[in-house]
């Protein structure tokens, strides 16, 4: 595709377009002020919109791109290195969008599903309409069908097997409710997610709220293993020196010994005295 130079104040972004964040915006700028922006971003024309009240022609519409344009808009640059997708509709601006997203390392679990799973769904529509390959083929077992379009090319397209297509679709049917609760509870792992899916929708919230507590216990459980560790480890070390003692014990002679047993009994008398032992004096 080529690569033209766009001027950055005249691209629109869309409402629905995945909301940046700033301090990554922040954090690249200063790539983008030693490097400049090194992969393009990706825009479409829209014939005609109206912006502000007026209606515009030709106008460069985001696809993917927003944080390095963000970046670009804080270092003070003008003009953009982007590509246009030409001839291209909303829904294949979409998936392009999806794709590039999908190769973020700051995606949480929920979020790449979502992504999936709407993936799915555009390809399923495109394919639907355009009648490129079956979308659905009889099971092996010839009960009814199995759905295979999307999820099939979402294996070729994305990179990732159908298992994982199959689970991002489940963990996307969440309810938006449960979604909020499970990010405010901190459950973000694939089998938290997983496991809320699995649930009725009305019994969704209820699942975030079990989970929540079966993790706080279980990180309860973790800290006081950890405490009792750490107790143990303190008696064995009482006990390496306890060994000592004894050793020494064992080892003095008995002037020794009456005066480790006077220190024991009347600490500091002897703190001072350095003289010998008679026995010892005598000799």
């Amino acid at each position: 595709m080529k690569v033209e130079s766009f001027p950055i104040d005249d691209i629109q972004i869309p409402d629905r377009f995945r909301a940046f964040d700033p301090s990554r915006a922040a954090a690249l700028a200063e790539s983008v002020k030693l490097l400049g922006v090194r992969t393009p971003i990706s825009i479409r024309i829209e014939p005609e919109m109206i912006l502000d009240g007026e209606a515009v022609i030709d106008v460069p519409i985001l696809v993917a791109g927003r944080h390095r344009l963000e970046a670009a808009k804080i270092v003070g640059m003008k003009d953009i290195d982007v590509i246009i997708l030409h001839g291209s509709t909303e829904d294949e601006c979409r998936l392009w969008e999806i794709a590039e997203s999908l190769h973020r390392a700051e995606l949480s679990v929920q979020e790449r599903a979502d992504h999936v799973a709407e993936w799915i769904r555009l390809t399923d529509s495109k394919l639907q309409l355009g009648q490129d390959v079956p979308i659905e083929s009889k099971r092996s077992d010839g009960r009814g069908h199995r759905h295979e379009g999307g999820i099939a090319a979402a294996s070729l397209e994305l990179g990732i097997n159908e298992k994982e297509a199959q689970r991002s679709i489940k963990i996307a049917s969440i309810s938006e409710e449960a979604k909020q609760a499970a990010d405010e509870a901190g459950l973000d792992t694939q089998k938290a997610r997983l496991a809320i899916a699995s649930q009725p929708l009305e019994k969704q919230l209820e699942k975030v709220a079990d989970l929540k507590r079966e993790r706080d216990a279980a990180e309860s459980r973790r800290r006081n293993q950890q405490t009792d560790r750490t107790i143990a480890l303190t008696e064995s070390e009482a006990y390496a020196q306890l060994r000592k003692l004894m050793n020494a014990w064992n080892e003095a002679c008995p002037e020794a010994r009456g005066l480790f047993l006077d220190e024991v009994q009347r600490p500091g008398e002897h703190a001072g005295n350095t003289r010998a032992p008679a026995s010892s004096q005598r000799a």
